[in-house]
């Protein structure tokens, strides 16, 4: 990660801690508040829970985001990805799911083609745990392994990255 791209993260760090923070100390007042000298209402009873619920979503948007998204999305595994493709106008893919196939379009921006023989494309992206229908789908003879590219939460979430041989 770049020393801007770190100092970014750093900044929607503190904004998002910092507006966590305030609904925090929002919600404490609010509970001073209720628990306050004050004639007893219907609706008070209502508001804690309710205001409790909604900084605890606030609390899980702004904080524990960034983490869920690193354990369950796959934007760090099309990063890696597209770190290995030099500029392309398609990339050529071969039994990627189809969240693999809307992530490589969405975070990757990346025009996804079938297979074909000859090869159309300079790069081929495969999912490792249909390697071996691969071999029956692709000649292989066209392709070499450029670099193997995994999510890092998950042992078996592995994507193939194939550069074409020049003839």
């Amino acid at each position: 990660m770049s020393n801007i791209e770190s100092r970014k993260a750093g900044r929607g760090f503190a904004i998002a801690f910092a507006a966590a923070l305030a609904a925090t100390l929002c919600w404490a007042g609010l509970v001073r508040w209720r628990v306050g000298r004050h004639r007893a209402a219907i609706w008070k009873s209502l508001v804690l829970p309710a205001a409790g619920a909604a900084l605890c979503w606030l609390l899980l948007m702004t904080l524990w985001l960034p983490l869920l998204d690193h354990a369950r999305s796959y934007t760090r595994m099309v990063r890696q990805v597209t770190v290995h493709l030099l500029p392309t106008d398609c990339v050529e893919v071969q039994g990627v799911s189809r969240g693999h196939i809307a992530a490589l379009r969405f975070h990757g921006h990346l025009d996804l083609r079938a297979p074909s023989n000859p090869p159309a494309c300079r790069w081929l992206v495969a999912d490792m745990a249909t390697v071996g229908d691969l071999k029956l789908e692709v000649d292989l003879n066209h392709w070499r392994l450029h670099a193997p590219v995994g999510k890092a939460t998950e042992v078996n979430d592995f994507m193939l990255v194939y550069t074409r041989i020049q003839p």
